[in-house]
């Protein structure tokens, strides 16, 4: 029976779509994460998750803490794409690149989930919509500038 020579592959070097593997790792991660937290995660979960061998997670993340930082990073290259989207439709303001938009209100959140334990008094339901409303805020567009059939216009 011929081999068919795309198939084989070296030792140690899965075959296919390389970035589609990773990103499915990475999918695998989040919620391998999301059910069992950060603690309870491990390659060879994720692995199992993602349907490959833990060889093949240790192929593209030396170890969870790698893993991790990559789910991160994914993350916040959503968020900046989505945010400079809604930047070019008018959605947004306009005149806060992206990437420092999305570094801020990640800082926010993170300020957030941080003192969250230390005072959770200060995030009553009603302080969290005001917290909410007040981000809205501060992401709208800016007073004087309009949206001319999804495009932004300078302002005057």
């Amino acid at each position: 029976m011929p081999v068919n020579i795309e198939q084989v592959s070296t030792r140690g070097r899965p075959i296919g779509d390389s970035e589609a593997k990773r990103k499915a790792l990475l999918r695998a991660a989040s919620s391998v994460i999301a059910d069992e937290g950060y603690a309870n995660a491990s390659l060879r979960k994720v692995a199992r998750h993602a349907g490959y061998t833990t060889g093949a997670v240790t192929y593209y993340f030396a170890n969870k803490e790698e893993l991790v930082v990559a789910l991160m990073e994914s993350a916040f290259d959503r968020f900046g794409t989505m945010l400079e989207s809604a930047r070019e439709s008018g959605a947004i303001r306009n005149d806060i690149p992206a990437d420092i938009l999305t570094d801020q209100l990640v800082a926010m959140g993170d300020g957030w989930m941080m003192m969250y334990p230390i005072e959770p008094r200060r995030f009553t339901p009603k302080r969290m919509r005001a917290l909410i409303d007040a981000l809205a805020v501060l992401v709208d567009p800016v007073p004087g500038e309009h949206r001319d059939s999804g495009m932004r216009s300078k302002r005057a």
